[in-house]
């Protein structure tokens, strides 16, 4: 159901659009397109589900896998759909959506089977009734829908952020996405870590074993820094040459390449955040990370950011600036949470 309402949200988002002030071009591209992802939220979910379930377990490589599965038809698909060959018709910005939607679609059912399929599992859902989930249920809801208001905070800030530079124009938005898409690469090592580190921090938590948690935290912690560096090194050294695999404008790869020099800071602090924000999640600590979530990213992160963009005159970059000031309020309270935190375990409910 979390689903069904997400797509509803969406839909009503591209619905707004035409209250927010963007360019006409902008809003017939970016209206249809949200849509189209908007659908492919759902099973997106149901794959995300039932990895994580994998993940618990920790045979966390058939996830990989169909992970891999899923961005090499997406890529096939893309092919297809935004150009329109191999006889299907060229569909454009609209043709890479439903390339999303088929691929994720596709995960559904590779991940769905397997898990079904294999006898490991099977025994955890031979017994299903709603009368026996519904404490576990609550106990998922308790840590779930806090944590989805995590992610909820941060990718809507970005999301707040592409609305506010809208007017800048084409130019900068098309800069501003491409600048966005490079640090999501590392960003992606920064989530393997966290749902490690959360599901170390889980199985420690569950035999009370606050040695393990602790050293679990800590390794979390300490494995995320050789990507960090990693990607701090890659954007200073090739702030100027990624650009260019996106795009042949001149003027748009100069506005992108100062901005990855800006995501080259912000790596620090968005790598640190992710992982003990993970972190905190397997101790069952969700309640006060989601309300530093909020704070950094909508009352320090977004507002700093609007400020020094029109009265501080930076434009798109005073955005970038107030966005890693958010995140870097994030990565030290969310590492003080879980240095208080480590020190006890929490008491038990039952």
């Amino acid at each position: 159901w979390s689903g069904v309402i997400l797509v509803g949200l969406i839909f009503l988002v591209a619905e707004g659009l035409q209250f927010l002030d963007q360019e006409p071009e902008v809003l017939r591209l970016a209206k249809s397109y949200m849509q189209i992802i908007g659908i492919s939220a759902l099973p997106l979910m149901l794959f995300q589900m039932l990895k994580h379930y994998a993940d618990g377990f920790e045979d966390v490589w058939p996830g990989m896998l169909f992970m891999g599965v899923i961005v090499v038809f997406n890529i096939f698909f893309n092919y297809l759909f935004i150009r329109g060959n191999m006889g299907f018709p060229a569909l454009e910005r609209d043709g890479a959506g439903y390339a999303t939607l088929l691929a994720r679609c596709l995960g559904v059912v590779v991940i769905f089977l397997y898990v079904i399929l294999n006898k490991r599992y099977r025994v955890y859902v031979r017994d299903f009734t709603v009368r026996h989930m519904m404490e576990p249920i609550r106990r998922i809801l308790k840590i779930g829908l806090p944590s989805g208001f995590q992610y909820l905070f941060e990718v809507g800030s970005f999301t707040g952020a592409v609305l506010l530079i809208g007017p800048l124009g084409p130019e900068v938005l098309s800069a501003n996405q491409i600048a966005l898409g490079v640090p999501a690469i590392v960003y992606m090592a920064y989530m393997g870590i966290s749902a490690a580190g959360s599901i170390r921090v889980g199985n420690a938590l569950g035999r009370r074993d606050l040695v393990g948690l602790q050293r679990a935290g800590r390794a979390a912690g300490l494995a995320s820094l050789p990507f960090i560096v990693i990607g701090v090194l890659g954007m200073l050294s090739l702030h100027k040459w990624l650009p260019t695999l996106y795009i042949e404008d001149v003027e748009v790869q100069l506005i992108a390449a100062n901005l990855v020099l800006i995501a080259a800071l912000f790596q620090v602090a968005d790598g640190i955040q992710a992982v003990f924000l993970g972190v905190l999640r397997g101790m069952e600590d969700v309640r006060i990370p989601t309300i530093l979530t909020f704070i950094a990213d909508w009352v320090s992160g977004l507002p700093v950011g609007y400020l020094l963009m029109e009265y501080a005159g930076l434009g798109v970059y005073g955005m970038w600036f107030g966005l890693t000031a958010g995140l870097g309020f994030s990565a030290i309270f969310l590492t003080v949470r879980f240095l208080q935190m480590s020190r006890r375990l929490p008491a038990d409910e039952s």
